[in-house]
């Protein structure tokens, strides 16, 4: 998988946005978490574990309610940075921030570090310059308010050590981390305890390190952290055989730190029974029994009690030899639904099994019947029944679906070009080797999706909206959405409008964004002033934000924004050499392969944003620059 970099332009939020500080100011009592792993190193031995251990933390930590940025997976040191910055911003007014970081981490010079993947160290003193300082985290994170939380599941059997040397040659430099003492209402938890090495496999066969399996099964968020974090270590402890002991270090106060709401332990109150209520259970008791001996035993305990009138004839007819008749059979019914549609679906909500043709019930009660089909409005009332044979007729009527405003598409005719780029051209990477690929006729949406059809879409599914780093929403390009967000979007909008939309495939995307051209850009070899948004583009928004949608002119075929402003995702499965997945899109045994994505963004230089240009990411990764296109099969 190809790295590359982005150029991060910081200004004053004050300046970015009118009124200060108000997009921070948002995430106050908000519980945030950042989560990356680590595992695809290019310079030394690859981990196994990071990229699991980071997506299923990010799940429970999104169960516990916390809005988690990530997983991130297999960073470089601008794109850590770059994350950490970001995270740092919104975490400065939030209740409770974490930060999760699953991969390679050294002590050097008393201080830690985490390694990115394009690290390259030969020496000590490369540390500094090439990895991310735990100072830098902890300094980010420091809020106004609220505690702090930093899990770096690092320091793993690393084989940096054997590959790395101090100037004078020695190579005692991995000893594990160094004890932190972090600042007030800050925390911080290593894998394993500071001058170790931390596990990367569990002994025991789990996908996730011993300490990540442990987290998992222990997280808790009513449970304070030090008692959390101490079941943490005594799991691992026994998970390795005592080999492998996690930390925590951080003064807790008297105030109990969870990573929801703790719990409150209340013992209940203790209230007799009531007198009356004893003597029902005991009379239900003796009726269930309906012996001589038990109406004799509950006379004996209540000799004035309330049933005692009832069990004294009771008790006379059964020692006068006068039996009660055996109960006649309860009358039943037999229901028929008769549906229209024939093939609507019938359940009687209150009862299990729900229903069968001439199912039998009980007459006089209500029964809640449901009868639905897809296209039609779902049936539901309550029918109390008389005995015997019923017949209930359900007639559903078709939905009247709305007007659905549908998308501004452009018809792509079929053809054949030359996909990839010339290695003449400026700014080419290595996979982008040129072949030629054809494709049949289909649509391409004639703009990125946008923040008005995609928050219509969040607000019909109950969906969260993304966050639009307030540059405003309506007819910017919708950002902080990973593909399978873009996915379950086409999925939506397909079922509304009848009209089968997707990702379009790789191949798809590259042919309509150059529009029958073979240059660099559809408009030639040169970047040239104002044509795409993207850092050097000279357009009002270069690495500042995203434009509006149709803020440029249209390619060839009337596509808008195919070079700059997001990175669209494809539907395609990314291969660094071309093997025939740019023609598909991804199967679903591939579900966990990273993605293409294309176009280039905001900030990217203009090598980033040529036609033939590619990156992956993975499919979960959510950014300020990630976006999406529509496409049709027709």
């Amino acid at each position: 998988m190809r790295h590359y970099q982005k150029l991060i332009v910081v200004l004053w939020l004050a300046l970015v946005w009118p009124g200060g500080f108000q997009p921070v100011d948002a995430q106050a009592g908000k519980r945030l978490a950042l989560v990356i792993g680590n595992g695809e190193y290019v310079y030394t031995s690859k981990l196994i574990n990071p990229l699991n251990d980071a997506k299923t933390v990010a799940a429970a930590l999104g169960k516990l309610g916390f809005q988690v940025d990530g997983p991130h997976y297999d960073l470089s040191k601008p794109q850590m940075e770059q994350r950490i910055k970001r995270f740092g911003r919104r975490a400065r007014s939030a209740s409770a921030a974490v930060v999760y970081y699953a991969g390679h981490g050294v002590e050097s010079g008393g201080k830690n570090y985490l390694i990115p993947v394009d690290a390259e160290l030969a020496f000590e003193a490369d540390v500094a310059t090439d990895a991310v300082a735990l100072d830098v985290i902890l300094r980010q994170i420091n809020g106004r308010r609220g505690w702090r939380l930093v899990i770096l599941d690092a320091c793993r059997n690393n084989p940096l050590a054997d590959q790395m040397a101090r100037p004078d040659g020695t190579r005692d430099i991995f000893r594990g981390l160094a004890p932190v003492e972090p600042r007030h209402q800050t925390y911080v938890a290593y894998a394993a305890k500071d001058g170790t090495k931390a596990l990367d496999q569990d002994p025991d066969g789990s996908p996730h390190s011993p300490f990540a399996a442990a987290m998992l099964k222990h997280l808790n968020g009513s449970r304070p952290l030090p008692q959390l974090f101490g079941a943490i270590r005594e799991d691992v402890l026994k998970r390795t055989d005592r080999q492998q002991e996690p930390w925590l270090y951080g003064a807790f106060g008297s105030k109990p730190v969870c990573l929801v709401e703790c719990a409150s332990i209340v013992k209940p109150e203790e209230k007799p029974l009531n007198p009356t209520r004893l003597e029902v259970r005991y009379w239900d008791s003796t009726e269930a029994c309906g012996t001589v001996a038990c109406y004799r035993a509950y006379l004996k305990k209540y000799p004035n009690g309330e049933f005692t009138a009832i069990a004294n004839a009771r008790l006379a007819a059964l020692e006068a030899g006068i039996h009660h008749p055996p109960p006649l059979p309860a009358a039943t019914t037999h229901l028929t639904v008769k549906t229209t549609p024939a093939h609507a679906r019938v359940r009687i909500m209150n009862i299990s099994p729900r229903y069968a043709a001439g199912i039998e019930l009980k007459p006089n009660k209500a029964y809640d019947l449901e009868v639905s089909a897809s296209g039609y409005d779902t049936y539901r009332k309550k029918h109390t029944l008389a005995a015997g044979e019923q017949v209930v007729t359900i007639d559903l009527k078709k939905v009247q679906r709305p007007t659905f405003p549908t998308p501004d598409m452009v018809r792509i005719e079929a053809g054949c070009f030359q996909m990839g780029s010339p290695t003449s051209e400026k700014g080419r990477d290595d996979d982008e080797k040129r072949h030629r690929v054809c494709v049949d006729t289909f649509e391409m949406g004639k703009y990125e999706v946008t923040f008005a059809e995609y928050d219509r879409f969040c607000a019909a599914t109950g969906r969260e909206k993304p966050d639009d780093e307030g540059w405003g929403r309506e007819n910017r390009p919708v950002i902080n959405v990973n593909w399978h967000d873009a996915v379950a979007y086409t999925r939506w909008l397909s079922k509304e409008t009848g009209k089968d939309y997707r990702l379009p495939t790789e191949a798809e995307w590259e042919y309509a964004a150059r529009a029958g051209t073979t240059t660099a850009y559809w408009w030639g070899d040169e970047l040239g002033r104002n044509n795409a948004n993207c850092y050097g583009c000279g357009s009002r928004w270069d690495t500042e934000q995203t434009a509006p949608v149709g803020s440029f002119k249209s390619n060839p075929w009337g596509l808008y924004d195919t070079v700059g402003n997001v990175w669209e995702w494809t539907c395609s499965k990314y291969d660094e050499e071309y093997g025939g997945d740019e023609k598909v899109c991804i199967s679903n045994n591939q579900a966990n392969m990273p993605r293409s994505l294309r176009g280039g963004s905001w900030n990217f230089l203009p090598r980033g944003v040529r036609s033939a240009n590619r990156v992956s990411y993975s499919p979960d990764s959510r950014d300020d620059d990630l976006g999406f296109r529509l496409s049709r099969s027709l």
